[in-house]
């Protein structure tokens, strides 16, 4: 997912050139915005690991005080900070989660809540 080159349209999320490799869809939108109703119920700072379509991020944005996203994939951390752009106390960061959260741990970066939705992820089980 990383490397890969996606197609991103208002409907589905997909790899380049195969279709049927969804990373997410237009479908996800419901269950997505409950996940992150649940996540984001005590207000606070919340941590998403994975952008996809922006379904969770516009639910946790207005539930939290604070939201950051961290996104592998360069495109949709492109299409993270557009969405972001007029939005405050938001830090959208690139980059595979495993090392940026080393990162926040030696700045003593701390959630309230983390809602993780990541495609193919090779560190899932760490």
């Amino acid at each position: 997912m990383k490397n890969s080159e996606v197609v991103i349209n208002d409907k589905v999320i997909h790899i380049k050139g195969n279709p049927r490799k969804v990373i997410m869809d237009k479908g996800s939108k419901g269950l997505t915005e409950l996940y992150s109703i649940i996540v984001s119920q005590n207000k606070g700072d919340i941590l998403e690991i994975g952008f996809g379509m922006g379904f969770s991020a516009n639910k946790l944005y207005e539930n939290c005080n604070s939201y950051t996203c961290i996104e592998i994939n360069y495109q949709i951390y492109c299409k993270a900070l557009e969405w972001s752009k007029d939005k405050s106390n938001v830090k959208i960061y690139f980059g595979d989660w495993v090392n940026v959260i080393k990162e926040m741990e030696l700045r003593d970066i701390k959630f309230d809540g983390i809602f993780m939705d990541t495609y193919d992820d090779p560190n899932h089980d760490n």
